[in-house]
């Protein structure tokens, strides 16, 4: 066996101890994940998990690193800027809504408060969202929506953080009336009234 070979047994433990901490995250939050409940959960003993993770942020870490991507496609022009928008927002929320990632977004965002790895782990989500909210914005401008000086990062929290806000903050319902009166909302920010 070569240096870079890794035993099946090492990735099928690292796998199982994983999915006991997300189905701890997801159920009883970051703060029930210790050495101990995962190896209660997944039946793998304390001195493996220590083995693999000696501190329980870099076990939390590799959990939310499984889910921490969002289903997201390329992106694909709707043909209109209103339409892009309503395409993004509607993805993030059945995002939220219906899938792991979304039970388990809440738990990262509170660990990244406290823990450099798990904030690095949101940033680099961030980025990648900075990278479609950039590609709808020259798309917007090749079609002449958009001639605003709102910058990629500002469109972005205009558009994505009252989802957040209300997902994670107010407890308040996000459906399709309320996704696209928001787009119909913030779509009139990106033209410059003077021109």
């Amino acid at each position: 066996m070569t240096i870079q070979e890794i035993d099946p047994r090492i990735t099928q433990t690292r796998a199982k101890a994983l999915e006991a901490a997300l189905m701890l995250i997801r159920d009883c939050g970051i703060g029930q994940v210790t050495h101990q409940s995962v190896s209660a959960k997944s039946g793998i003993s304390r001195s493996t998990l220590y083995r693999h993770w000696p501190e329980v942020s870099d076990l939390l870490n590799d959990a939310f690193v499984l889910v921490s991507k969002p289903p997201i496609s390329e992106f694909v022009s709707q043909g209109s800027l209103k339409a892009d928008l309503y395409h993004l927002l509607s993805g993030l929320v059945s995002a939220i809504q219906n899938t792991e990632w979304g039970k388990i977004v809440p738990q990262l965002i509170a660990a990244a408060a406290v823990n450099k790895g798990s904030a690095d782990l949101l940033h680099e989500f961030v980025q990648e969202r900075l990278e479609v909210a950039e590609q709808i914005i020259l798309a917007a401008r090749r079609r002449g929506e958009y001639n605003s000086d709102i910058t990629p990062e500002n469109f972005l929290i205009l558009i994505i953080a009252p989802v957040y806000y209300r997902f994670l903050l107010a407890g308040f319902p996000i459906d399709d009336d309320w996704i696209e009166g928001h787009v119909n909302s913030v779509s009139p920010l990106f033209k410059n009234r003077s021109r």
